[in-house]
């Protein structure tokens, strides 16, 4: 099995229906730095006796970390949905009777539950696996734009369990393309303004 070098990484997603059960993966996403992961260790516990006398058990187990990618305007609207927790959407017809919808989040309470299935593929078709990751939440957003580069969104996921799967084929993904640094409007308390840089979390 060759080595994972990471060119090719990508992420892809999905909604649950239930929590623990992962679903199939259908939105594929070009990202810019990945982190989820199981995380578990082993402590080591003294015991009284010798110095030596010790034991060994394993910590909790923690699945989650960073996913960072340039937020494209089709594709990513359901992290957002994740992260805000609610999203109101009013679909509207363009002269040439084409459809465009308008996407309103706001804050919710608590964050949709069971979470999301997130896959990420570092390299799959020839490393081997990706991994899977089953009811994640989205415990923090953070959307930050500069100067000449696109709009940025960093997630921080929580999820559940990780598992080893095949990579999902036949993923459909957007084109490159995001929201330019001079196509962006920030509005505050009705009062529109111009910056330098922004980062909101």
């Amino acid at each position: 099995m060759s080595l994972a070098l990471g060119n090719a990484t990508r992420v892809a997603f999905s909604e649950q229906v239930t929590w623990g059960t992962a679903v199939a993966r259908t939105k594929g996403l070009r990202i810019v730095e990945d982190g989820p992961a199981l995380s578990q260790s082993m402590l080591q516990k003294t015991v009284l006796g010798h110095a030596s006398n010790h034991l060994m058990v394993p910590s909790k187990r923690a699945v989650g970390g960073p996913l960072k990618l340039y937020l494209p305007p089709n594709g990513g609207e359901l992290l957002l949905k994740h992260a805000f927790g609610s999203v109101a959407t009013v679909e509207g017809t363009l002269e040439d009777a084409s459809n465009y919808y308008t996407h309103t989040y706001s804050l919710a309470r608590a964050l949709p539950a069971p979470g999301l299935s997130v896959e990420v593929d570092r390299d799959g078709a020839s490393a081997g696996k990706a991994y899977l990751y089953d009811s994640c939440l989205v415990n923090k957003l953070t959307l930050e734009q500069k100067l000449e580069d696109g709009l940025m969104m960093a997630l921080d996921l929580m999820g559940r369990e990780e598992e080893a799967v095949d990579p999902t084929g036949a993923l459909t993904y957007q084109s490159l393309k995001t929201f330019d640094w001079d196509e962006l409007a920030i509005t505050i308390g009705g009062v529109a303004f111009d910056c330098d840089e922004f980062s909101f979390d």
